[in-house]
């Protein structure tokens, strides 16, 4: 008799936890969807460039610069260009591109080079906020004597010590940097993983509790 009690009193309908099971999969796929897609990148932000000289507690210029499409910053020579940094890069031609993950300095000029003479001589970019920290960077360059022992960085700023380098006519560096961004939707995934042990959970506990409380009834 008791057992009678304990079915009647303790078993949900055949399909109970099918449905909650599958409303849970229906939840966690529509926060997928609604979750956009990670992005970690300079694109849209705003970041302060300096120009360090004659060391590297000596800001010489400074620009705060909205990174976008074009070329943000662009030095024809003898001061003359868009930014306050063109009054340190003195040779003609010289420019500084801002991409999603990375940094370039194009000099497309007869021939100059940077003052050997100095502590340090190079630039300086803070407020690197691409959504994530910086854990490492990585140089492509044609600049001789343009090694990654004169980059240092943090998790948001880029410091390129570039004192007594030459450069020829057309030279170049990019300076890419790495970051660890979530994949798209995991939050929604692990809301729809918890979902489902809750509804697993509360599946085991319904076992137990309910006969314990059938049996009390006798």
């Amino acid at each position: 008799m008791l057992a009678d009690v304990v079915i009647r009193g303790s078993t949900p309908p055949p399909d109970y936890f099918m449905r909650r099971l599958t409303l849970t999969a229906i939840t966690a796929a529509l926060l997928t969807a609604a979750v956009p897609a990670a992005h970690a990148g300079l694109l849209g932000t705003t970041l302060t460039a300096n120009y360090l000289f004659p060391d590297a507690n000596t800001v010489y210029s400074s620009d705060s610069i909205t990174v976008g499409n074009s070329v943000e910053i662009q030095c024809t020579g003898l001061g003359a260009g868009n930014a306050d940094m063109c009054g340190a890069l003195t040779g003609p031609n010289q420019s500084v591109d801002f991409l999603d993950s990375a940094i370039t300095y194009i000099y497309s000029g007869n021939g100059s080079g940077f003052n050997p003479e100095l502590a340090f001589n190079g630039f300086e970019f803070l407020h690197l906020n691409p959504g994530v920290p910086i854990l490492a960077v990585s140089l492509s360059t044609d600049i001789a004597g343009l090694h990654l022992s004169r980059i240092t960085f943090t998790e948001t700023s880029i410091r390129i010590n570039m004192v007594g380098l030459q450069l020829p006519s057309s030279r170049s560096f990019t300076v890419s940097f790495d970051t660890a961004a979530p994949e798209p939707g995991s939050i929604a995934l692990a809301f729809g993983g918890l979902a489902a042990l809750l509804v697993v959970t509360s599946f085991r506990r319904h076992l137990v509790a309910e006969p314990l409380k059938a049996a009390s009834r006798r």
